[in-house]
């Protein structure tokens, strides 16, 4: 009899004990369990301070303020869209007020025209004191900077370059010391400015010839030379028409030209709101390189194409797009 008493109080215990555990581990998940599409409504309900974005008023910052306002929308931030604001003189004290939250620069702008300073030829020291510096003194936060490099280089008509089998910078300098007659188009200020033809000279110990200079605005210079007129210029790494025309890019094998690598700059008190920006931001960042935005520049300037229909191409054909 007790035999049998005990085994069925084992039984029960043993139910009494299923029924526990069931009650521990089975029905607790089922009630907090939820959809990615919920988890997805509560993280952006959780958004809930705007970030202003701006840029500069010409193509490529354009862009690039459409392509980050355009990104975190899609990731669910709230945006406002201030881009084209005006120049850094406009820009810096915008941001640094707060009357806008980030937007584009250039490392070696914020090392020459806020820092008064000289830009460090190594890329990575170059970023580092422009990061350090204005986050010190203004709070600002640069994130990773772009594989996109918006400096200045030596541009060649292709059958001079062929005929002298010119690669570098220091080649057409030896060439120019020698005697060769050379032309050159450029813009009137930049044959003048102390950071422009004559800083070259300095760093490359030649002279050009003034009188072989041929003076031309800006957005003619590579026009100029595609069609013979001049034999050499100095032009924007990222101008678009580099994609149209069939010029030489010579190498700067001395370094004349500081890099001017484009990077979001942050106030600070956004990236302490939201601390996962900088890992966001950096999926857009590093599909920009200078190749890729000879291409959109090319798409909006050439083509004729809007800045949100070249930024949102350009993201959805990255899966940056949800």
């Amino acid at each position: 009899m007790k035999k049998y008493l005990f085994k069925g109080l084992l039984l029960i215990t043993l139910i009494l004990l299923v029924f526990a555990v069931a009650g521990c581990g089975g029905s607790q998940p089922v009630a907090d369990e939820q959809t990615p599409a919920e988890e997805q409504q509560e993280a952006t309900a959780e958004k809930t301070t705007t970030i202003t974005v701006s840029s500069k008023p010409w193509t490529e910052n354009i862009l690039l303020g459409q392509l980050l306002l355009d990104y975190l929308e899609n990731n669910g931030y709230p945006v406002e869209n201030q881009l084209a604001l005006g120049e850094t003189n406009m820009l810096r004290p915008a941001l640094e007020s707060g009357q806008i939250d980030v937007y584009w620069e250039y490392t070696s702008t914020l090392v020459e025209v806020l820092m008064k300073g000289t830009p460090n030829p190594d890329k990575d020291a170059n970023f580092k004191q422009a990061h350090d510096w204005d986050l010190e003194n203004n709070n600002i936060k640069w994130l990773d900077y772009a594989p996109l490099n918006d400096t200045y280089a030596f541009v060649a008509n292709p059958d001079f370059a062929a005929k002298y089998n010119l690669k570098t910078a220091s080649e057409l300098v030896e060439l120019i010391n020698s005697g060769e007659k050379i032309i050159m188009c450029a813009a009137e200020d930049y044959v003048k400015r102390s950071d422009g033809l004559p800083h070259i000279e300095e760093v490359y110990g030649f002279k050009f010839p003034r009188e072989n200079i041929k003076t031309v605005a800006w957005g003619l210079n590579l026009l100029a030379l595609n069609e013979g007129e001049a034999d050499i210029n100095v032009c924007c790494t990222t101008d678009a028409k580099l994609k149209e025309y069939n010029v030489v890019i010579l190498e700067d094998d001395k370094h004349a030209f500081p890099d001017y690598y484009a990077a979001p700059t942050f106030r600070n008190e956004i990236i302490e709101t939201y601390p996962e920006l900088p890992e966001l931001v950096k999926k857009l960042s590093s599909v920009l390189d200078t190749e890729t935005m000879i291409g959109l520049n090319y798409q909006v300037d050439v083509e004729g194409k809007s800045h949100e229909e070249v930024s949102r191409s350009f993201l959805q054909e990255k899966g940056l797009l949800k």
